[in-house]
């Protein structure tokens, strides 16, 4: 990806626009009260264009730059690699850029992967709720589900069907455990703990409670 242009042709310009916009941090800080203020963030961007032409773009390119390459340093962590196989981003900027840490909204194309990761850990969760007895209603969360797509047959990838994977018992056990420990042992056993009595109607009288045939009214 080709950062520099026309507008910032050399490293010293590059700098001078990332000093500009830390000024500002309801540009890039999440928790600024002014963050989601259109105004505010127009009149700082206008400041800033004021010496500094095509800023905004050029902003949202070093930006998402950084953002993938702070990334891979974060999923090399994760992964338990050693000091010496982390990964070092060779990227001019990546220093300077150190101050949006923990204080950007991460984009969707860095996070891609967890993001699937966690939607097929609710459709395995919702699944293996579905299968204790001591749940009488579910209300399904359709915030994940993608009513644009086809539902597809098991091992589909859009998160509607999900195989029984291995971990769906223990997700199951955990919230067993969660309903028992809030609502009592009685709710923890094979069958739901709930008696229903069927109200007969009397087709003679009128009556409900005993059936026709019980009903002193009936004549054969």
């Amino acid at each position: 990806m080709e950062l520099v242009n026309t507008c910032f042709n050399t490293s010293a310009k590059i700098i001078d626009l990332v000093q500009r916009v830390k000024r500002y941090p309801w540009l890039y800080n999440k928790h600024s009260g002014n963050y989601k203020m259109n105004t505010m963030r127009n009149n700082a961007w206008t400041s800033i264009a004021k010496e500094i032409a095509c800023v905004c773009k050029k902003w949202t390119n070093l930006k998402d730059y950084y953002l993938r390459e702070h990334a891979k340093v974060k999923k090399t962590r994760r992964s338990g690699c050693g000091a010496k196989d982390v990964f070092t981003s060779k990227w001019q900027y990546f220093d300077v850029c150190h101050f949006l840490d923990g204080k950007t909204i991460v984009s969707r194309r860095v996070d891609a992967a967890d993001e699937a990761r966690r939607v097929q850990l609710n459709r395995r969760l919702a699944k293996g709720v579905r299968r204790m007895s001591v749940v009488a209603i579910i209300n399904p969360d359709v915030f994940f589900l993608d009513k644009k797509q086809p539902r597809r047959d098991h091992f589909a990838g859009d998160g509607y069907h999900v195989s029984h994977l291995v971990g769906v018992r223990a997700l199951t056990r955990l919230i067993k455990a969660q309903v028992v420990r809030r609502l009592g042992a009685q709710w923890g056993g094979d069958r739901p703990r709930l008696e229903v009595t069927e109200v007969l109607l009397c087709r003679t009288c009128g009556c409900k409670g005993h059936p026709r045939d019980g009903c002193l009214f009936f004549k054969d």
